[in-house]
């Protein structure tokens, strides 16, 4: 019998959503693969209905919860992860203890998930926040704003929101705008504020930090996006790069002490001429890519 597809849980970014995914999942539904993609409470509290967070322990555990819900109601099936932008830190964070090999080696399992595929991600090691690991200063492409806590009006929250100059057209989606200029505006329009205490917590665990990645055998993909204007392509790559040269050598070191090779590590990479979000301006590249990814060979 034929091996199922793997579920792709698809994770999406800072201020955006589910819905910004809509092209993307319905083009991998007609290519046979299921897909979920959960709301980020650091964004959608409101409409989850829960106090905002206080911590990206909370992302964290939005995309632990679905992988689990996932592996558990189908245990014949894998899981593939697809993380965006921001949503790369709280998805890399909820894979601990649930890769494939991870599990295997339990005895209790037979499924567990097999990849992660990042576009444009932001590959901070754990133990450490985003905003610290960037300097500790505010990035360019944000704004801080204050508002009322709707749990507590007499305390302020602090969010994060894309700069209005130049805008998310702009940052986002502005190669789609130069083809269907309406689409990119009602994306925008999508856009969510965030807390911005999600950005000032340090995460919990990442699977491409030397200590973790060796244990595990979990494939790391990454797209990345030539004409980016949120995340420029040469910084992806400077990210790439460091992680690749710290594994390299936390390898040979584990080589040497083990007086054996260890199992090589390496993020697989591919470039896409697009902006911030191939998966609305290129989305017939970006399911291909995503198909191979996951193991298709003649596409």
């Amino acid at each position: 019998m034929a091996t199922p597809k793997p579920t792709i849980i698809l994770v999406h970014g800072a201020w955006h959503s589910p819905e910004h995914f809509q092209p993307l999942e319905k083009a991998l539904h007609s290519n046979g693969y299921r897909t979920v993609s959960p709301w980020l409470p650091s964004m959608h509290y409101a409409r989850l209905n829960v106090p905002p967070v206080s911590s990206i322990d909370d992302d964290v555990s939005a995309v632990r919860q679905t992988i689990l819900s996932e592996l558990d109601t189908r245990p014949d099936t894998d899981v593939v992860l697809l993380a965006h932008s921001y949503g790369t830190a709280p998805a890399g964070s909820a894979t601990e203890g649930l890769d494939k090999s991870s599990r295997t080696q339990t005895g209790h399992h037979s499924n567990g998930v097999t990849a992660l595929l990042i576009i444009s991600g932001l590959l901070a090691p754990a133990g450490i926040s985003l905003l610290d690991w960037g300097g500790g200063q505010v990035p360019p492409t944000m704004v801080l704003s204050s508002m009322p806590s709707p749990v507590d009006p007499t305390k302020e929250i602090k969010l994060c929101s894309p700069v209005p100059d130049p805008g998310p057209v702009a940052l986002f989606y502005h190669d789609l705008a130069e083809r269907d200029a309406p689409a990119a505006q009602r994306y925008a329009s999508l856009c969510t504020p965030q807390v911005w205490v999600a950005h000032r917590t340090p995460l919990p665990f990442t699977p491409w930090t030397p200590a973790a990645w060796l244990q595990s055998g979990l494939e790391v993909f990454y797209l990345v996006c030539e004409d980016d204007k949120a995340l420029p392509a040469p910084f992806q790559r400077l990210m790439i790069q460091a992680v690749d040269k710290e594994v390299a050598a936390a390898r040979e070191d584990a080589g040497t002490a083990a007086g054996n090779e260890a199992p090589e590590r390496k993020i697989r990479v591919t470039s896409i001429n697009s902006g911030h979000c191939p998966f609305l301006s290129l989305v017939e590249e970006t399911v291909l890519w995503v198909r191979r990814c996951c193991g298709e060979e003649d596409v």
